[in-house]
């Protein structure tokens, strides 16, 4: 069969989901490959992105293009789309009722159409050439040279760990300087509220037996205000085997700080506020049985070990000092409280107020190893900080080298660009206060 013939066979025989789609398009093995459920809502879309970009894009240019192709879908029509770098070659697909004749005579604008061996076609001015074909309904727009006979095979990991709901699938290669190159998939969705999904080969990042990523139930701690940002550690001490990669002293070492401090879990980090000065918190459950007063002479012995400064106040709090930094401890059966601000340490302990993880977050935290979630971001230099309508959040684990994730960020196409250029601001001040900083003589 030749390579035309089998690129002319696949519409037609892999089009029953959108993973299929996808696997459709990295035919070839391009550089980035697309497929969405819609060919309308991606192009809603793209409108709507034209329109918040306002001067940044040509619309004049976007409207008509976007016209022509919505004017040659077919109802309820799927699109795709395949990208070599290198050649510049691009593949274009999408339902249609129209034959490629009429097809090629609506997109010929000022070119001109032809028909040859390979079937119809546009010809620009400058001689270069859109193929087009239709199969079975299938319509695919061709640019630059004939792919090679391959195809780019994703890990079956990979696309498991995305969904087939509304929305669109990439994939695509990243070189990574010199370290090899990121393979990626990601799901984006057309549903509202429903977060974008990620996958990824990272050379180098491999996933240890020796350590169980799993989710973990946080341990419940509240207070009056709601955290600006929480992150969480489905995993602890507890779930490594060290044995797997020391040996000798160093695993005897290893070992007798594990049973000292059986840390499971659940650990949860916070940022209360950011006013006079940034507020930290953290919580840290342990496995087994550990009274407070345990706790604390575990922690006054590491402490005087490392020669760490340490006062305690009671049997069960403890301050540690660094400077003008104050480090607030509290323990609870199984269980400790850290904070920067000794106010915020007793709202932790007093159990009033608002949950630090709730709703989605909560149920994230029990499927995910790593969660990060926050209800603010900054707002630019010198400002308040955007309060969200609903918290952002990510989550993310690795298994076999491959890194999976999901993140919902709730803020529209413009409100992100709007935010990026407010975060660049950010960067860009820090480093002008950086170098306008007096240097020290060497």
């Amino acid at each position: 069969m030749s390579l035309l013939a089998a690129a002319l066979l696949l519409p037609a025989a892999a089009r029953a989901g959108l993973h299929a789609d996808l696997e459709r398009e990295l035919f070839g093995a391009p550089d980035v490959a697309v497929a969405c459920t819609s060919a309308g809502e991606l192009l809603r879309r793209v409108e709507t992105a034209a329109t918040d970009l306002g001067d940044d894009t040509p619309l004049d240019a976007v409207g008509p293009a976007l016209a022509g192709i919505r004017s040659a879908l077919a109802p309820e029509a799927r699109v795709s789309m395949a990208f070599w770098s290198d050649t510049k070659a691009l593949r274009l697909g999408f339902d249609t009722p129209l034959p490629a004749a009429e097809l090629a005579t609506r997109f010929a604008k000022d070119g001109s159409v032809f028909e040859g061996p390979r079937g119809w076609g546009i010809r620009a001015a400058d001689g270069d050439e859109t193929r087009i074909t239709v199969v079975d309904g299938w319509a695919t727009f061709s640019t630059g040279p004939d792919p090679v006979p391959a195809t780019r095979n994703l890990p079956a990991s990979m696309l498991a760990s995305l969904p087939e709901t509304p929305g669109c699938l990439i994939s695509g290669l990243a070189p990574l300087d010199d370290a090899g190159v990121l393979d990626f998939s990601v799901h984006l969705p057309f549903t509202p509220g429903e977060p974008a999904s990620f996958a990824a080969t990272v050379p180098g990042l491999q996933s240890s037996e020796a350590i169980l990523l799993e989710g973990a139930v946080p341990p419940t701690v509240r207070s009056p205000d709601r955290p600006l940002a929480v992150a969480l550690l489905g995993f602890g001490l507890d779930n490594i085997d060290f044995s797997a990669f020391l040996e000798g002293a160093e695993l005897r070492e290893a070992r007798r700080f594990q049973n000292a401090f059986p840390v499971t879990g659940g650990t949860t980090l916070a940022v209360l506020g950011m006013e006079p000065a940034p507020r930290v918190a953290a919580v840290i459950p342990f496995s087994g049985h550990m009274p407070a007063k345990k706790l604390i002479r575990r922690v006054l012995r590491f402490a005087k070990a490392g020669d760490i400064p340490v006062e305690r106040t009671d049997a069960t709090h403890l301050t540690f000092s660094a400077g003008i930094l104050q480090i607030f401890v509290a323990a609870s059966p199984n269980r400790l409280d850290v904070s920067t601000d000794a106010a915020s340490l007793n709202a932790m302990q007093s159990g009033a107020g608002e949950p630090w993880i709730a709703g989605s977050v909560a149920e994230l935290a029990a499927q995910w190893p790593l969660v990060f979630s926050a209800g603010a971001i900054p707002d630019g230099p010198n400002q308040p900080l955007h309060v969200l309508p609903r918290p952002l959040y990510l989550a993310l684990d690795v298994e076999g080298g491959l890194l999976t994730g999901v993140l919902d960020v709730p803020l529209s196409l413009d409100e992100m660009a709007a935010m990026g250029n407010k975060l660049n601001a950010i960067v860009e001040a820090r480093k002008a206060a950086k170098a306008a900083e007096p240097q020290l003589e060497e």
